[in-house]
């Protein structure tokens, strides 16, 4: 159920900000409970795997559903360019600090309470590239929330938000 109600979210935030997005439109199959742990995908299917190891269920994570839609978004949302492994870990987070506030890539992912990543720390190209998309994501993904707080400060909040979900659907368009 909860997997469905953050969905429905993340559909909502779509048609605003991308309305004419076909993934928005179109039945998108979930699988929950799958019988690995920590971790989740989209290949076309959203998958959410079980509590264990450490990690919770990941389809009853907010942050975890949005940004793992997030790839999906990127792949439908991409007009021309390549489809780049690490933008899209960064658009994903993106998706997902937009639609929660929180510039904590899922709070609770652990059951320490701990989040799987961060934006707010500044990374930079081509100091911080490690070669690894999760890591390199961050890169975009932290960009994406430091550009929400200064049209924030600039703009204030509601005009803030519009522009940078705004600026994230019309840049994801190209492939870098």
């Amino acid at each position: 159920l909860d997997t469905w109600i953050f969905q429905g979210q993340i559909r909502d935030w779509a048609l605003r900000y991308a309305p004419g997005l076909s993934l928005s439109d179109s039945r998108l199959e979930v699988f929950v409970n799958l019988s690995e742990t920590c971790n989740a995908y989209f290949d076309g299917t959203l998958n959410f795997y079980q509590a264990g190891g450490g990690c919770n269920n990941t389809g009853r994570i907010a942050d975890v559903s949005y940004h793992e839609w997030g790839h999906g978004f990127h792949y439908y949302n991409l007009v021309s360019g390549e489809f780049d492994g690490a933008i899209s870990e960064g658009i994903g987070d993106s998706v997902a600090v937009l639609n929660t506030g929180d510039y904590r890539i899922s709070p609770y992912f652990f059951t320490s309470g701990g989040a799987i990543r961060e934006l707010a720390s500044d990374r930079v190209y081509p100091d911080d590239w490690v070669n690894q998309v999760h890591e390199d994501g961050l890169i975009f993904g932290g960009a994406i929330w430091d550009l929400w707080g200064v049209l924030e400060e600039d703009l204030g909040a509601e005009e803030g938000y519009d522009t940078v979900s705004t600026v994230l659907v019309e840049a994801t368009k190209a492939g870098p």
